[in-house]
């Protein structure tokens, strides 16, 4: 069985292969080599012609370094929040902690 990821739901966001496969400094060409597929699909599936399949998605996840829900939510030059809480200090993750208890207190329908 194909498991696929359906056109409706590309249209609605964006994948970000693109983005990591220029964040790993490499052509469509050189990833088509090492996933085993063609130039033609690589550019198809960044330029949402194409929906990509879960080998595509795994297969490009490892091509990549990455996960393959990454290629399907991050920009690789956009930090993660673990990044992001890792180069704070101390004081400041206490800030953020005391923030997020602040919001999970008091909800955020507003």
């Amino acid at each position: 069985m194909v498991t696929r990821i359906g056109p409706k739901t590309l249209k609605q966001r964006r994948i970000f292969l693109r983005e990591w496969r220029e964040h790993r400094n490499l052509t469509q060409e050189q990833l088509a080599d090492r996933i085993g597929t063609t130039k033609a699909s690589i550019s198809r599936i960044e330029n949402l012609a194409r929906d990509p399949q879960l080998g595509f998605l795994e297969a490009a996840a490892e091509a990549l370094n990455c996960t393959p829900s990454d290629i399907l939510s991050r920009d690789p030059e956009q930090p993660t929040a673990d990044q992001l809480l890792q180069s704070l200090t101390e004081e400041q993750k206490k800030q953020v902690v005391d923030f997020m208890e602040f919001v999970r207190r008091t909800g955020t329908d507003g």
